[in-house]
């Protein structure tokens, strides 16, 4: 499904999805093809916005049970959600570009105003952070966005995009640190294709490894392997000596910091 705007692209969707924290609630606000929720793995619960009609009734078509898909503006539909909101909820932007930043004056059938984009970034984005939300923003540089201070804050990533005027420099706005949380989906890790590639590989091997040993060994090793995991999250979680003294295994050569050292 393609749409004006839309984060189809090799490379896009990969870069969003690779950057979104863990949700139980998840929105794609200004979905158009609604490219992040196709590909993200499913959330409790979500929500597309979309004002164009047409592709709102598109999309409820292909959407999940667990999907409400509504036809409406996706500022005022923030907007009367924000008492809703709170931990646990994610919401990306995809606003049409801001009219400064771009080439094409008419690129979307609903656009937006430089007002509109005034309310996005100065009002409803620090609401929803003071709600305990996660968000990310779609766009490009601009003086706008440069003036507005809950962007300002916000943690920015530069990526390239290939758009049909050529390769353009899309920005990500997340008033979290993407490097600092659960991502909600694991499947694009990487920096790029070929970072991609080489997690996948070694996921591969390790697969392969874990299947080889007998079914108390795959029991103790996976069992290691969690807590360094939670551990990662939660500094408070058991020590991992403790972890490898009750799965059987040796506690020399592991430091109290997540990392094995010696062979």
């Amino acid at each position: 499904m393609r749409y004006q705007g839309g984060k189809n692209g090799a490379g896009v969707f990969q870069t969003i999805i690779n950057r979104a924290p863990a949700c139980t609630t998840f929105v794609e606000a200004f979905a158009g093809s609604a490219a992040i929720y196709r590909r993200l793995k499913p959330a409790a619960s979500s929500i597309l916005m979309e004002r164009d009609p047409e592709q709102a009734a598109k999309l409820a078509v292909l959407a999940r049970p667990s999907t409400i898909v509504r036809n409406v503006d996706a500022l005022a539909e923030l907007a009367s959600l924000l008492p809703a909101m709170g931990d646990g909820w994610f919401v990306y932007l995809d606003p049409p570009y801001v009219h400064q930043a771009r080439k094409d004056v008419d690129l979307y059938r609903f656009e937006m105003s430089d007002a509109d984009h005034g309310h996005l970034v100065g009002s409803l984005l620090p609401a929803m952070t003071d709600r305990g939300v996660r968000w990310m923003l779609s766009g490009y540089r601009c003086a706008l966005y440069d003036d507005a201070s809950s962007l300002r804050e916000a943690h920015q990533h530069d990526f390239q995009a290939m758009t049909r005027r050529g390769v353009a420099t899309e920005t990500l706005w997340m008033n979290y640190d993407p490097a600092a949380v659960a991502l909600h989906d694991v499947q694009f890790a990487g920096n790029d294709y070929r970072d991609r590639e080489r997690i996948k590989r070694k996921a591969q091997r390790w697969a392969a490894k874990f299947s080889a040993m007998g079914p108390h060994e795959q029991t103790a090793v996976l069992q290691v392997l969690q807590h360094l995991h939670a551990r990662r999250w939660d500094p408070t979680a058991e020590g991992d000596g403790e972890v490898l003294q009750r799965a059987g295994g040796p506690t020399e050569g592991v430091e109290h910091e997540g990392r094995f050292q010696g062979a």
